[in-house]
């Protein structure tokens, strides 16, 4: 009876992700240097977002939608990215998913308020072109030329 206990506290142990908390340099960034990098780093912004940027990751690219929502995992575009079945939006696209153990340490470094050393009070300047996420101006009214009602 005992060591069924011990079998399970093993094979427990190995599946889901320790009670420590999730160091980033430690168990975040070789996910992101191996895994997405090389399309979403300094050298290349594919679909205009970084991994290696926090402030990048909040405001997400040029989706519109958050890559990161600190303590929301769920409402994360990561998450849904590298947990998608679907092979047009899967991350990363080419090569294996990400192991269980891969997503469960992303997933608890969001839940924990994906924590990037040095990076906590950057912000990311949106420099995308599209209308929405522009800052609203208020524009005084056009009236048009000529006789107008007459």
């Amino acid at each position: 009876m005992r060591s069924s206990f011990i079998l399970a506290c093993f094979i427990l142990g190995t599946v889901l992700p320790s009670a420590a908390a999730v160091d980033y340099e430690k168990d975040i960034l070789p996910i992101l240097e191996d895994r997405c990098l090389d399309c979403h780093g300094p050298d290349k912004q594919k679909s205009e977002f970084r991994v290696d940027q926090r402030a990048v990751m909040l405001v997400g690219g040029d989706s519109g939608l958050k890559g990161i929502v600190p303590g929301y995992p769920g409402k994360s575009h990561l998450i849904e990215l590298v947990k998608t079945d679907d092979e047009d939006e899967i991350m990363p696209p080419k090569g294996d998913p990400l192991t269980r153990q891969q997503f469960a340490l992303l997933e608890k470094w969001i839940i924990e308020g994906a924590v990037v050393p040095g990076q906590m009070n950057a912000v990311a300047k949106v420099t995308s072109d599209l209308w929405s996420l522009k800052p609203v101006v208020d524009m005084a009214p056009v009236l048009a030329s000529g006789n107008v009602g007459s």
